[in-house]
């Protein structure tokens, strides 16, 4: 997970680069007498003579995905560096074409030819990459939802740690919608210091207001208000917390891939 610049001085070009999957978000923008990069488009507004106007083509990616797609922001003088991708910057503040350094698409053919893992071999590679992340100077915790990939990240997180493991979850006063109980079980089963907060509709609806100032673009994600609350909560405990994130993505877990693998046999 990374985003950074490097100003190369002899060749007195910036480059910038992203991580392969996009962790890490990076603008960038131009403007007659300067060029800025950041993290967050709120810093690039900082520029007096950016283009703050909204992106109509932007705009319509939200309402038909609900996210902004490819190297738009949802301001018309805002860039996004893709994913993978690595861009040169001149002295003149003049941005060279993005190139691609990493394919996800060429990975998982390359993969897909190659002896498939065993669980053994899986559940290792796993256990490596929650522990490399587990590495930290600052407290470190996990959100914990009771799901299959949260409960995976903490029960190996609890196999590598010297101490019981810091782990936070949110529910809702309405059944159908909370899934606390599961994260309950899991936390006592894994022996867990656990923090808990049943949300109440002030509680939801008091972030409303403040969703423009915490994210920097609009996206159509239910998940948007009880993500900033149970960071809010976390953030009391711990400076860094891991998640059961990309999971669904990387293992097929969403209902609509077995859609997928279904409309492919009828074929």
């Amino acid at each position: 997970m990374f985003a950074f610049g490097v100003w190369d001085a002899l060749e007195k070009t910036l480059w910038l680069a992203r991580d392969r999957f996009g962790e890490k978000p990076l603008y960038f923008a131009s403007t007659a007498d300067s060029f800025g990069f950041a993290s967050e488009i709120r810093s690039l507004r900082k520029n007096p003579g950016l283009d703050t106007s909204v992106d109509v083509v932007a705009l319509a990616d939200v309402l038909k995905y609900g996210y902004v797609t490819g190297d738009k922001s949802i301001l018309a003088g805002v860039r996004r560096l893709p994913p993978a991708s690595i861009v040169a910057v001149g002295p003149d503040g003049s941005v060279g074409p993005v190139r691609r350094y990493w394919s996800a698409v060429e990975a998982s053919r390359e993969a897909s030819t190659s002896k498939p893992f065993e669980q053994d071999e899986l559940l290792e590679l796993l256990e490596r990459a929650v522990e490399s992340r587990m590495v930290s100077d600052v407290p470190l915790g996990a959100f914990l939802s009771g799901g299959m990939d949260s409960s995976l990240v903490v029960a190996l997180m609890s196999r590598i740690a010297t101490g019981s493991v810091k782990t936070f979850t949110i529910g809702f006063g309405t059944k159908a919608y909370d899934e606390s109980g599961f994260a309950r079980r899991v936390a006592e089963r894994l022996a867990t210091d656990h923090h808990e907060w049943i949300l109440n509709d002030s509680d939801v609806l008091g972030v409303v207001p403040k969703l423009p100032d915490i994210y920097d673009e609009p996206f159509a994600d239910s998940s948007q208000i009880p993500t900033y609350l149970v960071s809010k909560m976390t953030r009391q405990h711990v400076t860094v917390a891991l998640s059961g994130d990309g999971g669904d993505e990387l293992f097929g877990g969403y209902e609509r891939y077995k859609a997928i693998r279904d409309f492919e046999r009828v074929g």
